[in-house]
């Protein structure tokens, strides 16, 4: 049973986004600064998070595209 009410983004920490990315933190960073991850959400002075949604269509559109396919496949 899903105990998230309807309406409710979840959002993803850094330590939950890196075990479903499984890069470093310096990569995750590079990326971010690129614009080629999702933006974060800053939610405190020291907190930032993603919402989970934004990092699962970021990996469906990495799944769907052929480039990057064929990058990873090598």
């Amino acid at each position: 049973m899903n105990d998230i009410p309807t309406g409710v983004r979840p959002m993803m920490s850094v330590k939950q986004v890196l075990e479903l990315v499984p890069v470093s933190k310096t990569s995750l960073r590079r990326w971010m600064r690129q614009g080629a991850f999702p933006k974060p959400r800053k939610l405190g002075e020291n907190r930032i998070m993603w919402y989970r949604d934004e990092i699962e269509g970021w990996q469906k559109a990495l799944s769907d595209d052929p480039i990057e396919q064929a990058r990873w496949s090598k």
